[in-house]
């Protein structure tokens, strides 16, 4: 769910971007206006979607870190939940 969010997000903000530095829309002042509103509509929401990509990018280097070589979490085997 959050991840098809962030995707729309991403992808709006790109098109954005590309409106911005698109000539035909640069010659024509409204539209230029319009894409310059809407780029800072979507500034704020693409700035949180690329901090939670990193957030589960660290999260996911984290669960890589501390797995063992037979797939357990090493925070499981510290608590005991993890032993065979």
């Amino acid at each position: 769910m959050i991840e098809s969010l962030v995707e729309q997000i991403e992808a709006r903000f790109a098109d954005a971007q590309a409106q911005m530095s698109d000539p035909e829309v640069i010659g024509d002042r409204q539209r230029y206006a319009d894409a310059g509103r809407l780029f800072n509509q979507l500034a704020p929401a693409a700035k949180l979607a690329e901090d939670w990509r990193l957030a589960v990018s660290d999260a996911e280097g984290f669960c890589l870190a501390f797995t063992t070589e037979r797939g357990q979490s090493s925070a499981l085997m510290f608590t005991g939940s993890g032993a065979s």
